[in-house]
């Protein structure tokens, strides 16, 4: 069940929001989070996918140090 909201809210379209930026990084986030509950359930492999995910879907004004912490973790 978390792991379909994490989901859902990593795919949300900001369209027309006031501030895109803290959407984009909210999403970012939600991707974060579903990667550590996938490594939490010891499903490595798709915890990596998610990060990996997250990297190539980051802005570019993101801070990205605890997305590489976490993957070096998993």
């Amino acid at each position: 069940m978390a792991a379909t909201i994490f989901r859902q809210c990593s795919n949300l379209d900001g369209t027309g929001l006031k501030d895109p930026r803290t959407h984009e990084v909210a999403r970012i986030t939600a991707l974060l989070h579903l990667g550590r509950l996938h490594g939490d359930r010891k499903r490595y492999a798709e915890a990596v996918a998610v990060y990996r995910e997250a990297l190539h879907r980051m802005p570019p004004y993101y801070q990205p140090s605890m997305l590489y912490s976490l993957l070096g973790v998993v």
